[in-house]
């Protein structure tokens, strides 16, 4: 009887779509990586100032963060070394550029 719940479980799971995916990791690196995508990047309300702060477009975008309070993005060379971190709270848009060399090198709120 146990042997036919799982199986009959088992069955119902594969007919209905559901995909167990075990593999986390990539997972996360398929859907954080912007890869320097202009058009996404740039309905980022902090995209003119990275750009001009940090000249964005030379780098590789990862959205470590993106929720209702904060977005986080990290900038990586094309050797993925990590090189800039941005912080945009947006309730406040106050925006916090670190260049992990030198530290906080950006820290003002955005106008809206």
């Amino acid at each position: 009887m146990k042997t036919f719940l799982i199986t009959t479980a088992a069955a119902t799971l594969l007919l209905s779509g559901v995909t167990l995916n075990t593999d986390h990791s990539q997972q996360n690196d398929n859907t954080s990586l912007i890869q320097n995508n202009e058009t996404k990047l740039q309905d980022y309300t902090e995209y003119e100032v990275l750009n001009e702060k940090v000249n964005i477009q030379k780098y590789q975008t990862k959205v470590e963060t993106d929720n209702k309070n904060t977005r986080i993005l990290i900038m990586s060379d094309d050797e993925d070394q990590e090189k800039y971190k941005s912080i945009f709270i947006k309730d406040t848009n106050r925006l916090k550029i670190i260049e992990f060399k030198r530290g906080l090198i950006f820290n003002e709120e955005l106008k809206k």
